[in-house]
This record gives C-alpha cells, structure tokens and sequence, in this order.
C-alpha cells in the first residue's frame, strides 16, 4: 500500500512538472509570426559552413512548409540586412546556424555548430525584479530561447560535413516540435 502511494505521489509530481514545463515552452514560443533561419558566415572553413547550412535549409525549409509556418532563410546576409528582409513576417524569432569549423590541408577537422533560437532586445528589464537590483535595469543583448550544440571531428571537408548535418537536422527537428507548441496555441 505504501509503494502505491509513492507512486501515485511521484507519478502526479512528474506530471504537474511536465505541465510546468509545457505551459513555459509555450510562453516562449508563443506569438511569433514566423521563423528565419540565418547562417552565420564562417572564413576558416566555408566548404563545411556551406554544405551544413545547405542541407539545414532543406530541413528547415521543409519543416516550415509542412507546418505552415512564415519563414525565409538568411544565408549570407549581415544582421542589419537580415532584419531589415524578415519584416515581412512581421516579428520573426531568429534561429540562428553558427558553424564554425577548422581547416586542415590532409589532418582532421573539428566542427561546433550552435543552433539558437533568438531574438535582440534593446531595453529588455526582469518583471519581477524590485528597483535597484540588476535586473530592473534596461539591457540590450539577444534572448536566447532555445538552444543546442552539436560537436564532431573528422577527416575531408565534405565526409566531416555529410556526418554533422543529420544531427544538425536532429537539431532543427527538436526545434519545431517546441516551437509548434506555442505556435499552434495562438
């Protein structure tokens, strides 16, 4: 009696954190009118950046699409420009794709990808914060709503690419299936 009990009583704590968790992911992701993918550009290795942005806007792209979102990818513009294009969606949530990998002539290369859902904030303030604290104070900086890395190494620009871009598109996945949450809660 007592072990169904502890049950009961774990299983209805589990539950009440899962609908916490769920109610926060659709507050962060609610009201967006779309999404921009945005591929920061990389010098030290534009072969992987590129092949890893590519077949990241394919994901993307399909995903959106499917899911009726408003979207448009940002490969090759500056931040200024990429705002500046994505009005049209009217307030977009940023996912940005930053590659950043290393060049090697015949050794291994080392790859970090973040993927981070974002947006910047000029005066952005804690609501809860009392005056005089830090947080009451306005800052300016992007907003991280959601992210994820993913690291990998190899040998040969294209191998190391075609490896890392179906854990990036894991990524991309992960993504939607949050975001979808508060986008369909509208």
């Amino acid at each position: 009696m007592t072990a169904a009990l502890v049950a009961a009583t774990t299983c209805a704590a589990h539950a009440q954190e899962d609908d916490e968790e769920r109610q926060f992911v659709v507050a962060q992701f609610k009201g967006w009118t779309g999404i921009v993918l945005h591929c920061l550009p990389n010098a030290a290795n534009t072969v992987v950046r590129d092949a890893i942005c590519q077949s990241a806007t394919s994901e993307f792209n399909y995903l959106a699409e499917n899911s009726q979102i408003p979207h448009r990818v940002s490969d090759g513009e500056d931040m200024f420009r990429m705002t500046v294009n994505s009005r049209s969606l009217g307030v977009p949530l940023i996912l940005e794709l930053d590659t950043s990998a290393t060049s090697s002539r015949n050794g291994p290369i080392a790859v970090h990808v973040r993927l981070a859902a974002e947006k910047f904030y000029s005066t952005a303030v804690e609501q809860d914060a009392k005056p005089g604290e830090p947080e009451a104070s306005p800052r300016g900086g992007d907003l991280v709503f959601w992210e994820r890395t993913t690291i990998g190494a190899g040998v040969g620009d294209q191998q190391v690419a075609r490896d890392i871009a179906p854990y990036v598109n894991d990524s991309i996945k992960v993504f939607f299936s949050q975001f979808l949450k508060g986008w369909r809660s509208k």
